[in-house]
């Protein structure tokens, strides 16, 4: 899952996401929209840490925002990436896309 997420944002995301899948070696991937602020990224044959790791290799020029930082199912990703900050809701993790977008 990559929460939380507004609409338009999340739909954009899922595009790239299939957009990048279609062109590397993750077989079975695909990036759905689901409930209001959500993006599953379901496989029938890899886990979360294989595909981000086919999409970005080693992760050391990657920024995981989410809010399971510290703790929760996405801990040791957030631990392999270069950087990561904790957000805590919709607002705050757009706000801290846009500013990002902006840059």
């Amino acid at each position: 899952k990559i929460k939380p997420l507004e609409d338009r944002e999340r739909k954009i995301l899922a595009a790239h996401l299939n957009s990048v899948f279609s062109n590397i070696e993750v077989d079975g991937c695909v990036a759905v929209c689901t409930g209001s602020s959500t993006i599953d990224i379901l496989s029938t044959k890899n886990n979360k840490l294989a595909i981000l790791t086919g999409v970005y290799g080693d992760m050391k020029n990657v920024l995981y925002i989410g809010d399971e930082v510290t703790f929760g199912n996405d801990k040791d990703i957030a631990r392999m990436c270069s950087h990561s900050i904790h957000t805590t809701g919709v607002k705050e993790t757009n706000m801290l896309i846009r500013l990002l977008i902006e840059e």
